[in-house]
């Protein structure tokens, strides 16, 4: 059996996720606590997600009934064995795997305000370049060592947007 993907933050909070082999898991970290009325929504809710695999699969689903709650400034770390579902659950939280007809998602994610699963590609594209990062498995693969990082970040930049844009120099400072 493989575990359940972790869900783990710089908090001491708790949260639960439930991965492939459908068994939940602990951590003692997580991005939310319960917070007065007058707090805003968090940055990311995602509720009873499951992501079901195409037929011939080694097995049927890669993430069963995930739950997961970030509030906005929180770090978030998935960690889990490989094949845990971890990598999926990250894709589809990004909206990469909802409009692939190889998978069936069911669930709900609310990534700031906007229901991932239910928008249009424009508005997913717009939310995730302000609201979401990831840091891949594999850094080698997405940065390129023989290319100076500022140039590589300034290309990551051009895709952002104009408000983005016009701060570049000053995230460009704080990043490096």
């Amino acid at each position: 059996m493989i575990p359940a993907p972790l869900a783990s933050s710089v908090s001491d909070r708790k949260v639960s996720t439930s991965g492939s082999r459908g068994s939940a898991a602990q951590t003692n970290g997580s991005a939310r606590a319960m917070t007065p009325a007058h707090q805003p929504a968090p940055l990311l809710s995602v509720k009873g997600v499951t992501v079901r695999l195409p037929l011939g699969a080694e097995r049927p689903l890669a993430v069963e009934r995930a739950e997961l709650t970030v509030d906005h400034g929180a770090f978030v770390a998935l960690i889990g064995r490989s094949g845990s579902g971890k990598s999926m659950l990250a894709q589809t939280i990004a909206g990469f795997t909802h409009s692939d007809p190889r998978f069936a998602v069911s669930g709900s994610i609310e990534l700031a305000g906007t229901s991932v699963l239910n928008c249009s590609a424009e508005e997913l594209r717009r939310v995730r370049t302000r609201h979401l990062g990831f840091v891949f498995q594999d850094p080698f693969a997405a940065l390129n060592p023989t290319r100076r990082l500022k140039d590589q970040l300034r290309a990551v930049f051009r895709t952002a947007g104009p408000r983005v844009r016009a701060q570049q120099d000053e995230a460009m400072g704080a990043v490096l």
